[in-house]
């Protein structure tokens, strides 16, 4: 009767009261009916459900009524209980998936990023696929930010499916932290080359080779991935200057020899572009070219 109380200090006591005592069916048969009863208002039916939770009577069988709810923070709200445990099962989440794939909640889908961090790794991609390709979500401030965190340690374990992800995500961050992020390992690198080689877009080509620079920033003998020579072959034929440029100083990175003659013909060319003339000689310092 307390959960009916105008104030909240009185709920929070009741909740309390009944986490000690360990309440049997009856009372649990009865917070679950207030918190699936959608005549009540939300936030009374959220105290019911907290509650219910609190005394581990939210079961998976409860639980998949309420992700089908009306309201977005109940369906919020059994997202995040459901996962407090780590424990949930394959069924939910498959439904959890499908959820992230059609809900038309903002709120919903900021938690289910949030419950990907509660998932073993393995079993988060199906989730973060379904998440990634919710293009409304481009310029919210938490979703894309949530959902990174969630994927993140994913990368190393397999970074070809990041990569590829990466390439198909619908929000347009995420490609910049996924490419660096596996840029930054010698063992996860050559998936980001590949991607390189097989992509054709201008702008995720250049994204990609900036992101790649970005985070070989200072380091040294970094080994050339196999994919590079027919990646560096394509992009030095690109009708794009900076891709040639970007090429350029990658193919000194993992120290490609073909970019050393055009280098020295354009340094030493005076109809070139001073700045142009510059680049070549900082490629060829950086290369220690006789």
């Amino acid at each position: 009767a307390a959960h009916e109380h105008p104030n909240e200090w009185h709920v929070r006591m009741a909740r309390k009261r009944l986490m000690e005592l360990a309440p049997g069916p009856e009372v649990v048969d009865r917070l679950w009916a207030a918190a699936a009863d959608v005549r009540l208002s939300v936030d009374r039916r959220l105290r019911y459900l907290w509650t219910l939770h609190a005394v581990d009577g939210l079961s998976e069988t409860r639980a998949l009524p309420l992700l089908q709810d009306p309201e977005e923070y109940i369906r919020a709200w059994t997202v995040q209980l459901t996962h407090e445990d780590h424990q949930a099962s394959p069924k939910l989440k498959t439904v959890l998936t499908e959820l992230a794939a059609v809900d038309q909640s903002a709120v919903v889908r900021m938690y289910l990023a949030s419950a990907l961090q509660r998932l073993p790794l393995p079993k988060r991609w199906p989730l973060a696929t379904a998440l990634s390709e919710r293009a409304e979500d481009a310029e919210d401030h938490n979703i894309p930010l949530l959902l990174w965190y969630g994927i993140e340690p994913l990368v190393p374990t397999d970074a070809k499916r990041a990569t590829t992800l990466a390439l198909h995500t619908k929000l347009p961050h995420l490609p910049r932290y996924f490419i660096r992020r596996a840029s930054s390992r010698q063992d996860t690198n050559a998936a980001v080359v590949a991607a390189l080689d097989s992509v054709a877009d201008d702008y995720i080509q250049q994204l990609i080779l900036d992101e790649m620079l970005a985070a070989f920033e200072g380091r040294v003998d970094i080994p050339m991935p196999r994919a590079w020579q027919t990646a560096y072959t394509k992009l030095s034929g690109s009708d794009d200057q900076t891709l040639r440029d970007r090429a350029d100083q990658l193919a000194i990175i993992f120290g490609d020899q073909r970019v050393l003659a055009p280098m020295r013909r354009l340094l030493g060319d005076p109809k070139q572009e001073t700045q142009r003339r510059q680049q070549a000689l900082n490629v060829l310092v950086r290369a220690q070219d006789a």
